[in-house]
């Protein structure tokens, strides 16, 4: 619905307390503007960097969430799907690297051709029946530049059952700059969620966690609209603090700040 430019300038005036991402709205209409062509012209490449170079210049600490495979959840809502190693992620992920600052994208895990339940042609219009596979690519684009960044958002909040303990490990294991924020929330996949029914972690997750505490960070998933605080309907904010009260101390607060604080270089972290 809109993008960085819409808020920049108001937080200029509080830099030091508040940073942003950008290109959510404006890059990822022009990769799909391109998936649908199935063309990359030298002029849509020179647009594409040069709305990055410009969220950057007005002081973003990053680029997403690019969405690589975002399902549609009401019919307001566009599902949204992009080769993980499609030339414009590439070329971001390449811009990311030059600028030392990560990438963050939204991405369903599909590790084989996934057919949807007939519960999301009920819910939206916009869904296919099925979900291609896109882990080799998404391989592919962690090995392409590794000093790429890339931060796998909602880790936690599945919607395929595919993005199990296990991949997260493999992948972890293979790309030391592959990162993942946190998102809890019950409407996912019960197998691969970290919490149980009972929020209490699972042994799984937290050996994962603990195996590979310096990747992982929160990015709860919320929408900050000012309603929903007055009202204090805030279900995310109690599992996610669930969460973090059932690890050990180093590593909560790796997780809960310390993480976050490193890759986006905030000037109150203390190495």
């Amino acid at each position: 619905m809109h993008d960085y430019d819409f808020f920049a300038d108001i937080l200029k005036a509080k830099a030091d307390r508040f940073g942003f991402l950008g290109g959510g709205g404006q890059l990822n209409l022009i990769i799909q503007q391109s998936v649908r062509t199935n063309a990359v012209s030298p002029a849509l490449k020179a647009d594409f960097e040069a709305k990055a170079k410009a969220i950057l210049a007005a002081g973003g600490m990053g680029f997403g969430e690019i969405g690589l495979e975002q399902l549609s959840f009401n019919k307001d809502q566009p599902y949204v799907s992009a080769p993980p190693d499609h030339p414009l992620v590439t070329q971001l992920a390449n811009l990311a690297a030059e600028s030392g600052v990560p990438m963050m994208v939204h991405m369903e895990a599909v590790v084989k051709e996934y057919t949807l339940a007939k519960v999301w042609a009920a819910r939206t219009p916009n869904n296919p029946e099925s979900l291609p596979a896109n882990i080799e690519e998404f391989k592919k684009l962690l090995g392409a530049n590794r000093k790429a960044n890339i931060i796998w958002a909602n880790t936690g909040w599945d919607n395929t059952g595919h993005r199990t303990p296990e991949l997260l490990r493999e992948l972890l294991a293979a790309n030391p700059n592959l990162y993942m924020s946190i998102r809890i929330d019950r409407l996912s996949v019960a197998a691969t969620r970290p919490l149980d029914n009972n929020s209490r972690l699972k042994p799984d997750w937290l050996k994962l966690l603990g195996d590979f505490s310096d990747r992982f960070m929160i990015g709860s998933g919320h929408q900050h609209m000012a309603a929903a605080f007055r009202l204090r309907k805030l279900p995310k904010s109690t599992e996610t603090r669930a969460l973090i009260a059932q690890l050990p101390r180093d590593l909560a607060t790796k997780i809960a700040h310390g993480n976050a604080a490193r890759l986006f270089k905030l000037p109150t972290y203390q190495a």
